[in-house]
């Protein structure tokens, strides 16, 4: 089976949210004045939460934002993971969608071969799925802080931050 194959079968979750970003949360990529700017990863879970105004992390993902300057950035394969149920369901929806992610986050992360290197090694010492090591992995290469709302994520990886409830 094809990596590409694995990857995104291991993505396919049943989602059911708006993947369209509320216009109230604005641009994410915070820009302080004269403030040192910290780099975080996004985790789907965060993605999701931020696209979801009903998700119970959602006010605690807002309010992280708001906290001090960060740029974000957001691995490949945690955009697959966010927004695979709405393509799924709703072509045009997760155009738009894919749109608004796409002005509110600075930059995102392919997955090179340092990045797999580096999600091979998290599986070998934790027991991380493939598409969670490659997001850890991701933001270690980017020397970036992960936020998640997984709670099983950061116990597995603990250079987390866990936001949410």
């Amino acid at each position: 089976m094809a990596l590409w194959h694995l990857v995104l079968s291991s993505a396919i979750k049943a989602y059911e949210y708006d993947a369209i970003f509320p216009d109230s949360l604005g641009k994410l990529d915070c820009r302080g004045s004269g403030k040192s700017r910290v780099n975080v990863a996004l985790d789907s879970s965060v993605l999701i939460a931020l696209a979801n105004e009903n998700d119970p992390h959602h006010l605690e993902c807002v309010r992280a934002f708001n906290s001090k300057p960060h740029t974000f950035l957001a691995s490949a394969i945690a955009v697959v993971e966010a927004l695979v149920a709405t393509y799924v369901k709703d072509y045009e929806l997760a155009f738009k969608a894919r749109l608004s992610l796409e002005e509110r986050v600075s930059s995102f992360v392919e997955i090179t071969m340092v990045v797999a290197y580096e999600a091979l090694e998290l599986m070998h010492r934790t027991s991380l799925k493939l598409a969670d090591a490659i997001i850890c992995a991701s933001a270690e290469s980017s020397s970036a802080e992960l936020w998640t709302c997984d709670k099983d994520l950061v116990r597995q990886f603990p250079a987390a931050r866990y936001v949410g409830l």
